[in-house]
């Protein structure tokens, strides 16, 4: 008899907090309506960012622990895959309040979601967005993405714990671009480098000499690219110096160009890719560059 008791009472305090726990989930909003209007809310906030500069506007919508993994395909169709976190995602928007500064805008726009899924206090969002980048109504880059967000219902209110980003570039016209160079035997250089236009990139061969002169008692290293001319002083700063003045012009009372200080520059690598910033302004943002081996 106490056996049967026992086994009376072990199971109705089961079923009571079956019961309980049932009528605890049964207060967490389970509808797919609430994580798609939860979905459109973050999307709009991300979109409006380059107007708020508010990143608690965004940031509220994560958890503090969420975690992501990141894919991005250029026009080249080279893939660049990347972890991140909360901390990331925070610095990814102080990066984009720099560039609002400089008046580079991202627009994101939702174009669909594709699936809903909830179950319990877990629920997935699978949705795409379009996104373009432009800097004064000048178009830097544009493309899609497909976007899985992982929801969990955390102290009465739903966050992201998880996010999976593929990204798709369908057109650049300014970003980053990739220049080669080789060292010839008489110490100038030729490049190789590759510049955004739109759905790809277009390649630019430029030769770069380098050359010692003294003007007066000064030594200055002097780098010719075409008929530019720069200065690169041992003081390390790089000048840009402007064609002189034809007798026409001068003789019309116009003031002479003054030069252009590019920076300070420690190695050849850093004046050839200041080099190629500057002659490339108008596409490229920033550039990387590798060595590759003398020719023989």
């Amino acid at each position: 008899m106490k056996q049967i008791r026992f086994l009376l009472l072990l199971m109705v305090s089961f079923l009571t907090i079956h019961q309980s726990f049932a009528q605890k989930k049964a207060k967490i909003p389970t509808t797919a309506d609430t994580l798609n209007s939860l979905t459109k809310e973050f999307i709009g906030m991300y979109n409006n960012f380059s107007t708020t500069l508010d990143k608690e506007s965004v940031l509220k919508y994560m958890d503090k622990n969420v975690s992501s993994l990141l894919t991005n395909t250029n026009i080249s169709m080279n893939v660049l895959k990347f972890k991140s976190d909360y901390k990331g995602f925070e610095a990814y928007l102080d990066k984009l309040t720099d560039a609002t500064k400089r008046d580079i805008v991202l627009a994101y726009k939702l174009t669909g979601i594709i699936r809903t899924y909830i179950n319990g206090d877990m629920g997935v969002v699978t949705y795409t967005a379009d996104y373009n980048i432009q800097k004064e109504k000048k178009m830097w880059a544009k493309g899609n993405e497909t976007v899985v967000l992982a929801f969990k219902y955390i102290n009465k209110s739903w966050k992201i714990i998880h996010y999976t980003t593929t990204t798709i570039e369908d057109q650049k016209f300014v970003g980053e671009c990739y220049c080669e160079f080789v060292e010839l035997k008489d110490g100038s250089f030729e490049t190789v480098t590759l510049i955004p236009t739109g759905k790809s990139y277009e390649e630019k061969k430029e030769k770069l000499v380098f050359e010692d002169i003294t003007e007066g008692d000064i030594r200055v290293r002097r780098i010719r690219v075409g008929d530019k001319i720069y200065n690169w002083e041992l003081s390390s700063e790089l000048f840009f110096i402007p064609a002189p003045q034809t007798a026409t012009t001068i003789a019309s009372g116009t003031e002479l160009t003054p030069t252009v200080r590019l920076g300070k520059m420690k190695t050849k690598q850093d004046v050839i890719e200041k080099i190629i910033l500057s002659n490339f302004h108008e596409n490229c943002q920033e550039v990387k560059t590798k060595k590759v081996a003398k020719n023989k």
